[in-house]
C-alpha cells in the first residue's frame, strides 16, 4: 500500500472533520472502508471516476486530498456531522473533581481485574454526547468472551460496532486488536498497546509505540499498516464522583494521550473499584465525545449506586 493509502486509512483510525457526505459511492447514507480504497485509487489514476462520482464535490473531474480527508471525517463521525472545535466542560449531571493522592501516592493496590472486572456477561452502560450536537446516543459494552487471561469486549452505538480483545496479565492490561463489525476490518498492534500497569501510584506513566496492520475481516487481506502511540499518567484518586448511575468513591484518575497517523487524541478516564469506568472524556481538535455511567451489571449485580 503507498504512503496516500496508508495516510488515509491512520486518519480513518482517529478521524479528521470534513464538509457535506463525500465518497458514499452507492447512495447509502455513509462511508466505508472499501469506497474509500475506491477514492484512493481514482485519485492515483487506478480507477475512473465513475466507479465513485461521491468523492468530485466540486465538479473538478478529478479526486483532490482535501476530498479524501472529507471522505475520511464522514467514514469516522458519519456523513454531514461538523461539529465546531470544542472548549471542554463538566456537563451539570456529572460532579467531577480533581482529587489528591494517598499520603503515600498509591492509588489502588489489587489486579487489573479488581478495578476493571471483565467477566462474561459483564455490561456497561454509558450515555454519550457529543460537543455540537444536540440531544444523546447509548452505548452498551459487553464481555462477550473470555477465554483464560484474554476476554473481548463487543461495543455498540447506532452503526457503530466494535469488538476490542484484551490481554489480562494481572497487573498489566494491554489492546492487542480492534474489530470493526461495521466496516469489516480489524487492525492488530505489535507490541499491544499497554492500558494499565499495577499497583497505581500517582505520577506512574506508561506508554506503547507500535505497529498496528489493518486487514479485511474475513479474509485476512491485507490493507496497511499505521503507527500508533499512546501515553497513559495515573494523575490521582477522586474522592467522590456521581454520574446518572450514581455516586462512586475512591475512583482513579488517568490521562491518556493517543498519537496516530494524522492527528492525537486526549483522554481523560475515571475508573471506580470493581466496576471499570464511570465516565470519560474523550477529545481531538474537532469534537469532545463524553461518556458517563448510566446502568449495567457486573457478576449478575447493578453498578448502580
Amino acid at each position: 500500500m503507498d504512503l496516500l493509502s496508508t495516510t488515509l486509512f491512520g486518519l480513518v483510525l482517529g478521524g479528521l472533520p470534513g464538509g457535506p457526505c463525500t465518497g458514499d459511492c452507492n447512495g447509502d447514507g455513509r462511508v466505508v472502508i472499501n469506497e474509500l480504497v475506491r477514492g484512493v485509487n481514482i485519485s492515483l489514476g487506478r480507477a475512473t471516476l465513475d466507479t465513485c462520482a461521491g468523492f468530485d464535490t466540486d465538479a473538478s473531474g478529478t479526486v483532490t486530498i482535501p476530498e479524501l480527508v472529507r471522505a475520511v471525517g464522514d467514514a469516522r463521525f458519519g456523513c454531514g456531522v461538523r461539529p465546531p472545535t470544542p472548549t471542554p466542560t463538566v456537563p451539570p449531571t456529572a460532579t467531577a473533581q480533581a482529587g489528591t493522592p494517598t499520603p503515600d501516592g498509591l492509588l489502588f493496590d489489587g489486579d487489573v481485574v479488581d478495578l476493571v472486572p471483565h467477566g462474561e456477561g459483564d455490561q456497561l452502560i454509558y450515555r454519550v454526547t457529543r460537543s455540537g450536537q444536540s440531544g444523546s446516543s447509548t452505548e452498551t459494552r459487553t464481555v462477550v468472551d473470555q477465554v483464560g487471561v484474554v476476554f473481548y469486549v463487543e461495543t455498540r452505538e447506532g452503526r457503530k460496532h466494535e469488538e476490542e480483545e484484551f490481554l489480562d496479565r494481572a497487573t498489566e492490561l494491554v489492546l492487542r486488536a480492534t474489530d470493526d463489525l461495521d466496516d469489516d476490518v480489524e487492525t492488530r498492534c505489535e507490541p499491544p498497546l499497554v492500558q494499565l500497569e499495577m499497583p497505581l501510584f500517582a505520577g506512574d506513566e506508561f506508554s506503547t509505540t507500535a505497529s498496528c496492520t489493518l486487514r479485511t475481516i474475513p479474509g485476512g487481506v491485507f490493507l496497511g499498516s499505521v503507527p500508533q502511540s499512546n501515553f497513559v499518567v495515573a494523575e490521582d484518586l477522586v474522592p467522590s464522583l456521581t454520574v446518572p448511575a450514581g455516586t462512586y468513591e475512591n475512583v482513579v484518575r488517568l490521562t491518556s494521550r493517543f498519537l496516530f497517523q494524522g492527528g492525537e487524541e486526549l483522554n481523560e478516564t475515571w475508573l471506580a473499584p470493581g466496576i471499570g469506568i464511570i465516565r470519560q472524556v474523550q477529545t481531538t481538535d474537532v469534537i469532545t465525545i463524553t461518556r458517563e455511567l448510566t446502568d449495567g451489571t457486573i457478576a449478575g449485580e447493578s453498578v448502580r449506586r
